[in-house]
C-alpha cells in the first residue's frame, strides 16, 4: 500500500528543519492548540507503478490526524504545484478509498493558521478543519491557559501562583499545563500524566479552587489505590516564595511515584 512509513509520535513541538516551508510549522502548531495527535509526512502511497512493479508516482500527504483517520495536504501558492496535488490527491482517492484525505488550500491555510487566542476561536478553526468532529472534541479545544513548563530537579512546577510536585521521575522534564474552567491537565511527552478539578478565573487569571480528586488516564483514584502498579505524585500547593514559613496550603495531596 505504502513504501514507508514512520513510527506514530504524540503531540509535540518539532524543529523547523522538519517541515517544507514556514505554513507547514504554522500549521503543526495550530494542530497543538487544538489538541490534536498528528504526524509529518508519515505515509508514502504508490499511485502507479512501472512495468516491473517499482513505484513510479507516488504521494506522501503532510500530515496524518489519527484520531479522525485523516490525511491533510496543504497547497503552495504557485498554480503548478497546485494542480498536480489536485491530480494525486485524486489518485489516491480512487485507489485507496479506504483512507480519508482533504486538500487544503492556500486560502484555507491562511483562514486556519490565523491567531486563535479564546476558546471559541479554536473551536471555529476545528470545525472548519474537520466539521464532523464530535462533541468531545470540541470540548478538547475549550481551555484558557496552555502553560509550558520545566520541572525543576526536585520534580515541582511552579505555576499561577500554585506549586505542583510531580515527583523526581519527572525532573528536568518540560510538562505542558492545559487549564479549563473546571480542571486542569498535566502532559508530558505528549500523554497526560493527572488531571486536577479546580475553578478558574479566566477574567483575573487565577486558580481559585483545586479539589483533592486526582485523575490517572481519565480514571478517578480512590485513596492510595492505583492502576496497575502505576504510581504518581500529584501535589497542588500555595506558591507562598518562601516555604520556611510554613504557609503552605494543601489542596490536593496523593503521593505515588511512578516507576
Amino acid at each position: 500500500m505504502f513504501v514507508r512509513e514512520q513510527e506514530f509520535s504524540p503531540m509535540r513541538r518539532r524543529r523547523k528543519s522538519r517541515f517544507a516551508n514556514s505554513m507547514e510549522e504554522r500549521f503543526a502548531a495550530i494542530l497543538d492548540l487544538l489538541r490534536l495527535r498528528w504526524q509529518y509526512e508519515p505515509h508514502t502511497f504508490v499511485l502507479r507503478r512501472r512495468f516491473d512493479g517499482s513505484p513510479m508516482v507516488a504521494f506522501t500527504p503532510d500530515f496524518y490526524l489519527e484520531e479522525f483517520d485523516l490525511y491533510v495536504e496543504l497547497t503552495m501558492h504557485k498554480r503548478r504545484l497546485v494542480t498536480l496535488k489536485n491530480r494525486k490527491v485524486r489518485l489516491m482517492r480512487e485507489k485507496y478509498p479506504e483512507h480519508n484525505i482533504r486538500l487544503l488550500y492556500l486560502h484555507d491555510c491562511l483562514s486556519l493558521i490565523r491567531p486563535v487566542r479564546s476558546y471559541k476561536e479554536r473551536e471555529k478553526v476545528l470545525r472548519r478543519l474537520i466539521p464532523w468532529a464530535s462533541q468531545e472534541h470540541y470540548d478538547r479545544v475549550r481551555w484558557h491557559r496552555r502553560l509550558v513548563r520545566r520541572v525543576s530537579s526536585s520534580g515541582r512546577v511552579h505555576f499561577l501562583g500554585k506549586v505542583l510536585s510531580l515527583g523526581a521521575d519527572w525532573a528536568g522534564k518540560e510538562c505542558i499545563i492545559w487549564v479549563y474552567s473546571d480542571h486542569l491537565d498535566i502532559e508530558i511527552e505528549g500523554r497526560t500524566i493527572a488531571s486536577l478539578e479546580c475553578a478558574y478565573d479566566n477574567r483575573k487569571d487565577k486558580l481559585l479552587q483545586v479539589q483533592s480528586k486526582v485523575l490517572i488516564d481519565n480514571e478517578p483514584l480512590e485513596g492510595n489505590l492505583l492502576p496497575a502498579g502505576r504510581r504518581i505524585l500529584s501535589l497542588v500547593q500555595e506558591d507562598t516564595g518562601n516555604a520556611s514559613h510554613g504557609l503552605v496550603r494543601c489542596y490536593a495531596q496523593a503521593s505515588f511515584q511512578l516507576f
